[in-house]
């Protein structure tokens, strides 16, 4: 999967919209991540980044069955796969708005990806709820493991103090954090520019939803990139 998801960065559909150059650069920087010796680990983020990205690949090729597929499957694997999901989804709902507008006979055809984006979490809670007799087992196992006095937060993200403690962690995590997200700001318009509409605010969303996500649901700061 790790190697998969590294020859995807270097693909045709990437090449033709942010050149050769920025995809071996964004390669090199993608795999100097801090965290991105988990890609080689017996863990689920190179799977769960390969779909991902390959179902991105899909939405720039119009491929949206292939999309939805991809990007669905990668939903059985993480919590955070639900970025993708909703990015996709938007995605395909502007691709289907411009499309009719004008006059695209099959202008429905991106509207497939939607509910397949999300097939690999409806088939993962079945299984659950036939195995254990409760489809939100994920959630009763992660609270479980976290302890019922420490659950997750949203309005931490209000609190100075959450963002301050974090910069003081042995991996330095929020550094990282808010470094990425300063690149991004200061980066994001010029790179939109090379995506189509559809294209860009599903690599928008994708982007806001993986960050916001673990924000909201971790406990503690401990290789809090890994997550992203």
């Amino acid at each position: 999967a790790a190697m998969v998801l590294n020859l995807l960065w270097t693909s045709k559909p990437v090449v033709s919209r942010i050149g050769l150059g920025e995809s071996y650069a964004a390669l090199l920087a993608f795999n100097m991540f801090p965290t991105g010796f988990f890609l080689v680990t017996p863990y689920s983020e190179a799977m769960t980044l390969m779909l991902g990205f390959a179902g991105l690949v899909c939405l720039f090729e119009r491929r949206w069955i292939w999309a939805g597929v991809l990007i669905g499957a990668q939903t059985a694997l993480r919590a955070t796969a639900t970025g993708y999901a909703l990015g996709l989804s938007a995605g395909a709902a502007v691709a289907a708005w411009r499309q009719r507008k004008a006059g695209d006979a099959k202008w429905w055809k991106p509207l497939l990806a939607i509910p397949l984006s999300g097939w690999g979490l409806a088939v993962e809670s079945v299984v659950l709820q036939i195995v254990v007799g409760d489809w939100r087992a994920y959630l009763r196992a992660q609270k479980a493991f976290y302890g019922p006095g420490r659950p997750a937060n949203p309005w931490k993200l209000l609190d100075p103090t959450f963002f301050l403690h974090g910069f003081g962690m042995q991996q330095m995590d929020f550094v990282v954090l808010f470094g990425l997200v300063a690149l991004t700001l200061v980066t994001a318009r010029e790179v939109l520019k090379k995506f189509k509409l559809e294209e860009a605010v599903a690599l928008v969303i994708t982007s806001f939803v993986v960050v916001l996500m673990p924000l909201i649901t971790i406990r503690d700061y401990w290789s809090f990139t890994r997550y992203l």
